[in-house]
């Protein structure tokens, strides 16, 4: 008498080369994905950073020229945001993720008005597949993320 539990082994290659064929075409998506969202996750920091140093500017107007965003001109992969000479945050961007504005600005400050300090800026930040646009506006100073690159006026 035969007892009819469990799978035969041509069953289960049938499976796993099944299960080994849709992986072929789903990892590739997934790692586009990952890139996709380190590269968000650094644009809306940058913002957030951004948006930071034009509030402590806002707030303390003796000091505010002080309160500066320096860009790594030399690996275009880190900044700091600085308050006069103290660091007050070392941000490295996630690897494979670049700033790609060229020239790149050797700092970033706001005015006591909240606007930028050297007029509007956008930078660009890319990793292989993707740009996305960090865009300051010149005359408000509005901070704002972009996949489009914005005109000139």
């Amino acid at each position: 008498m035969k007892i009819g539990n469990g799978f035969t082994f041509i069953e289960m290659m049938v499976v796993i080369s099944i299960l080994s064929i849709v992986s072929l075409f789903a990892l590739p998506a997934i790692h586009h994905s990952l890139r996709q969202a380190e590269l968000d996750h650094a644009a809306l920091n940058l913002q957030a950073d951004l948006r930071w140093i034009q509030q402590m500017a806002l707030d303390e107007p003796a000091i505010s020229d002080n309160f500066q965003l320096i860009f790594d001109a030399a690996a275009l992969n880190q900044y700091w945001v600085m308050k006069g000479t103290q660091v007050l945050k070392k941000v490295r961007f996630p690897e494979g993720v670049r700033l790609s504005y060229q020239p790149v600005p050797a700092a970033v400050y706001f005015q006591v008005s909240g606007a930028p300090g050297k007029g509007g800026q956008t930078l660009s930040l890319t990793n292989r597949r993707s740009i996305l646009y960090v865009i300051i506006e010149g005359a408000v100073g509005r901070v704002r993320i972009s996949d489009t690159r914005p005109e000139r006026k």
